[in-house]
């Protein structure tokens, strides 16, 4: 499986977990954030970021925590999952 299938499946497996813990869950697909999740009040951005890409001169560059946490500062809060192709699923905040 190519690392964007991956993805895309890791994204709709973390929808599933989101929604059974009582999120509502809008999957925005090949955009950014990866999802939206909404519970208590509170708007959620959902960011799946893989460690397997290596920038390349013009390419696009790997993106980092502390980045994409400035970049969704109009959401209440970001989740950020890990995941090493085609290993593991990491989880947390």
């Amino acid at each position: 499986m190519p690392e964007s299938e991956y993805h895309e499946e890791l994204v709709r497996r973390n929808a599933t977990i989101l929604r059974r813990k009582g999120h509502r869950v809008v999957i925005l697909g090949r955009k950014s954030p990866d999802m939206i999740a909404v519970k208590d009040g509170k708007i959620i951005a959902v960011e799946v970021l893989g460690y397997t890409r290596i920038p390349k001169k013009g390419k696009k560059k790997n993106w980092t925590v502390k980045e994409k946490k400035l970049n969704y500062k109009m959401f209440d809060d970001l989740i950020i999952i890990r995941f090493e192709y085609p290993k593991t699923s990491l989880y947390y905040r």
